[in-house]
């Protein structure tokens, strides 16, 4: 039950990752330090994994998704072939030559901001684009080939969804 639970939040965190809003397309982000060290093995772990898919290649980009629902914290951690801002990006970093962008509903310990800042352009998705039936053209879906790894984090601990 508490695993199906734990799903469904998922599913509802990664749609509302999906929803972007059309932010400006050239943004900047501050520079975030990693401070957990089993977070690096999961992340190094992840990339490897990545290198042998078909579609890795070194552009691929990472998402790190945060999010507390009822005392408990989720963290998902996607791959993806694009920058799409949604609005609660606390910061980003580079680890193995690969882009992350951190994303919370909460203050967490597990990054440290710099005062730096990196600029980059989001995907900015187009609004209202009609085929010729009429129909709404959505250039933004869920492209699933891609992995995504979810842990609870329970007192600075990764504990794997399966």
């Amino acid at each position: 039950m508490f695993k199906k639970y734990l799903l469904i939040c998922f599913v509802c965190f990664n749609i509302m990752v999906a929803k972007s809003e059309n932010i400006g397309i050239n943004d900047s982000l501050p520079i975030l330090k990693v401070e957990n060290n089993e977070l690096l093995n999961i992340i190094d772990s992840l990339l490897e994994h990545e290198k042998l898919m078909e579609y890795y290649d070194s552009n691929l980009v990472f998402h790190i998704n945060i999010l507390n629902r009822n005392g408990i914290t989720l963290v998902s951690i996607c791959s993806t072939d694009i920058f799409i801002k949604i609005g609660n990006e606390i910061g980003c970093f580079i680890f193995k030559d690969h882009f992350f962008i951190v994303t919370s509903n909460i203050e967490t310990n597990l990054f440290e901001r710099t005062k730096d800042k990196i600029k980059f352009d989001f995907y900015q998705p187009q609004e209202e684009i009609y085929d010729s039936s009429g129909y709404v053209i959505i250039d933004i879906y869920e492209d699933d080939r891609y992995t995504q790894w979810d842990y609870i984090l329970l007192n600075g601990n990764f504990i794997k969804i399966q």
